[in-house]
């Protein structure tokens, strides 16, 4: 790799997520600005073109800057792909539960959040579009910028530093701060599936 030492890296990694959250902020600015109408295929376009635009430009930032070149697919070894994802299916499931208890202590202690509705768009393109937003790119994008550059341009640093690092920028990127455990946990388990074996999916 072409930088020199763990500061540029952590740098370079800082920068990249400032960036990440810079263009969806801007984003959202624009569109309080530019209304678009909720659920409409305009809408749902631009926040797919938004998502894509703030995962990529980090990822090629740290590429160019860091000269990272990460494995981000492999083919997984059979039996222990299936086992290693039912472990990690339930290990998410228990990480929900957990959330769950630190919802309820929160609630006690009198702090509340109001529940987050996901109303689903009329019309065939515009729920295909919706699909996309929600199902398929979050999974591929996030899984690129956060396990594949973040996580290894941290790894010189160590690896648990890296995993935990980057689980907390992963739980930061989703901006709920009630779901911050789940969140994280899950960034942990997904880490160390990546670690396993090489390969995001």
């Amino acid at each position: 790799m072409r930088y020199k030492n763990l500061r540029y890296s952590y740098n370079v990694t800082g920068f990249a997520v400032l960036m990440f959250l810079a263009i969806k902020e801007l984003m959202a600015f624009l569109l309080r600005v530019f209304p678009v109408e909720s659920g409409t295929a305009a809408y749902m376009l631009i926040n797919i073109a938004t998502f894509v635009v703030s995962c990529i430009l980090p990822v090629i930032t740290m590429e160019n800057m860091l000269g990272l070149h990460p494995k981000l697919f492999r083919k997984a070894a059979g039996a222990k792909a299936v086992s290693c994802g039912v472990y990690s299916y339930l290990l998410i499931l228990a990480a929900g539960f957990v959330n769950s208890l630190f919802l309820a202590a929160l609630r006690l202690a009198g702090l509340d959040f109001a529940p987050r509705t996901i109303s689903i768009p009329d019309g065939a393109v515009n729920i295909v579009l919706y699909f996309i937003y929600i199902c398929v790119l979050p999974p591929l994008l996030e899984e690129i910028f956060v396990r594949g550059y973040i996580l290894n341009a941290l790894k010189p640093a160590g690896t648990t530093f890296a995993v935990l690092v980057s689980s907390a920028i992963f739980s930061l990127m989703h901006s709920s701060l009630e779901n911050f455990i789940l969140y994280f946990i899950c960034g942990i388990i997904l880490a160390k599936v990546y670690l396993t074996f090489d390969s995001i999916f």
